[in-house]
């Protein structure tokens, strides 16, 4: 097979048959421009990765005029056989040209258009209107890649995605951590911002061993503009349900001390919003596995270098960082996880990321756990989302597993 695409914009539209067909070549039809090239050379080390196969031919259109397209597609269905044209992508006068291509030579060539968002095929040529289903599965690597990004993980850059080891013993902790969440939100927010801020005098990202004096917590927290608060009651939640160890407290120097249980542990108990990121990506990945037409890559976490090229730690780099990103098909959800005050900035942090690198079909969510625990800001901001066509889900906290799987699901309903 020969697909033959029109440069769009929406460069899904522009690997998505091809993804889905494997074909032995793909022409791309376009004005040959900068951002057309760069695209090919993106296209090009997706399908490599997945071995297809695939020749990517770009093709330049030298004069923007309908009979000189036409000439250009009537030499590209000469010089190949078996030529399919992709009507998803491109602007009008390319596919006035395929009109006028398909009127002389009928049979010989086939149409075709690609619904992103259901994953299907449809036929457009007279034969039918065939409507099937595409097996194309996009991991959050490819969508970011497509789009120009690249993914940077904490292997590659300090602070960059790190992944995730959701086994049966770490799900088991995960569990305990939400049901103490769940309790008291704002309690676990604040020891967990207070274990935070303790980052580097206190503890380091290598280590699993937290101690201090109170005061000498309180006064390094008190710089920072940070409240400390370390309450018997949640340390011995913490250690119940065994994700803190060897925790001990002397009254009298006001000396205290823990390990965690494990660095995944420690990374939910010393991050704002870390839990609620690893809890919706655990739910999410049991509809997977529950569910074979559901989400088919999850990942929590996600460093986006814009242009796809990682600098050295001494440069800058112009980056994003998504609390979760799900991938359904070819569409991806991006996912911003506040368990506390959601200010402004995070609408249009969430917006603009997911704009650049999840295309015209991305979804977008803000996840929260007491939005409207302040009632004004929570109103403003539901209205701002609502402007910015961000679905909000809130007070997840107070949902049950069954409640929240729902809520995920309704996603594709927004």
């Amino acid at each position: 097979m020969t697909l033959i695409e029109f440069f769009d914009r929406a460069d899904i539209n522009n690997i998505a048959g091809a993804l889905a067909f494997a074909p032995h070549k793909l022409v791309l039809v376009g004005k040959g421009n900068k951002e057309m090239n760069q695209s090919v050379e993106d296209y090009r080390k997706i399908l490599e990765a997945r071995k297809s196969g695939t020749i990517i031919e770009p093709k330049k259109v030298t004069s923007y005029k309908i009979h000189s397209i036409y000439e250009m597609l009537m030499k590209i269905a000469e010089e190949n056989e078996d030529c399919v044209f992709d009507l998803s992508g491109g602007d009008e006068l390319f596919l006035v040209a395929v009109g006028m291509l398909y009127e002389k030579l009928g049979d010989r060539i086939q149409l075709h258009r690609i619904d992103a968002r259901k994953n299907t095929v449809i036929d457009c040529d007279e034969k039918a209107s065939v409507v099937s289903t595409i097996p194309v599965e996009l991991s959050v690597e490819e969508i970011v890649s497509i789009y120009g990004g690249r993914v940077v993980t904490d292997k590659e850059k300090k602070n960059g995605t790190y992944e995730w080891d959701f086994t049966e013993d770490f799900i088991c902790d995960i569990k305990k951590m939400w049901d103490i969440f769940r309790v008291d939100s704002g309690e676990w927010n604040v020891h967990i911002n207070g274990f935070d801020a303790m980052r580097d005098k206190f503890y380091s990202d290598a280590d699993i061993h937290l101690e201090a004096t109170k005061s000498e917590a309180k006064d390094y927290l008190d710089k920072q503009g940070v409240k400390f608060v370390l309450t018997r009651d949640m340390c011995i939640k913490f250690v119940n349900a065994g994700l803190i160890r060897n925790y001990g407290f002397d009254r009298k120097t006001g000396r205290f001390s823990f390990d965690f249980k494990n660095d995944q542990v420690k990374r939910c108990l010393t991050k704002a919003g870390q839990l609620l990121e690893v809890y919706t990506a655990y739910v999410a990945t049991e509809l997977r596995r529950n569910d074979m037409d559901f989400f088919s890559d999850v990942l929590t976490g996600v460093y986006i270098d814009w242009d796809g090229k990682l600098e050295n730690e001494d440069c800058a780099d112009v980056y994003n960082e998504v609390d979760i990103i799900l991938m359904k098909g070819v569409v991806p959800v991006f996912v911003s996880c506040k368990a506390g005050f959601v200010k402004m900035d995070e609408l249009y942090k969430l917006s603009s990321v997911a704009v650049r690198f999840g295309g015209p079909y991305v979804k977008k969510v803000l996840l929260c756990a007491g939005l409207f625990d302040s009632k004004k800001n929570g109103e403003y901001i539901k209205a701002r989302a609502d402007e910015m066509g961000i679905r909000v889900i809130d007070d997840v906290d107070e949902m049950n597993l069954s409640e929240f799987r729902k809520e995920l699901r309704m996603i594709w309903d927004n």
